[in-house]
């Protein structure tokens, strides 16, 4: 992680990796470099002038520090090695992209969320049905095994003369 002097002034243009409270970890677009930028309440956030008909409010809140947005920050290094930023600037149309291909991650998040746990209600019922055919053939099995006893002894029972003796004992 590239470390800024105690006291010294730096700006850096950079792609947000992540955000952890009120730092900020960034890739230095110049050297491929991680930075810290330590974001305050004195901290100004805004929107650089887009090429829009309609003027806005340029100040943005500390939630527009979005994983992916390119920004720009001004500040003075601290103690800890951070930039500790006066200034965090950024394109509108850039965190429009940002924006939206967060809600698109999110989204997709949820669906695949969704179709896991309709995958796994599947395999559950699945599991069900198998139980439930396993009964079913030990049943008939079951009733097999009735049926060809039943059979053996109607066929005992036809050998057998008025007598009651089976037919094989006749002389």
């Amino acid at each position: 992680m590239k470390q800024i002097p105690n006291g010294q002034k730096a700006k850096v243009k950079a792609e947000i990796m992540s955000r952890n409270g009120d730092l900020v970890y960034v890739t230095d677009v110049k050297d491929n470099s991680t930075v810290a930028i330590n974001v305050s309440d004195d901290t100004k956030i805004e929107r650089k002038k887009a090429n829009h008909a309609f003027a806005r409010d340029s100040k943005m809140d500390v939630t527009a520090m979005l994983p992916g947005l390119t920004i720009e920050a001004e500040g003075v290094g601290n103690a800890q090695g951070q930039l500790a930023a006066k200034k965090i600037s950024f394109y509108p149309d850039t965190f429009a992209i940002e924006v939206a291909q967060e809600q698109q991650i999110m989204s997709n998040k949820a669906a695949a969320s969704q179709a896991q746990s309709t995958a796994s209600e599947g395999v559950a019922n699945a599991a069900q049905a198998q139980s439930s055919a396993n009964k079913a053939q030990s049943s008939a099995n079951t009733a097999q095994a009735s049926a060809d006893l039943a059979a053996q002894g109607a066929i005992v029972g036809r050998r057998c003369d008025l007598d009651g003796e089976p037919a094989s004992f006749r002389s």
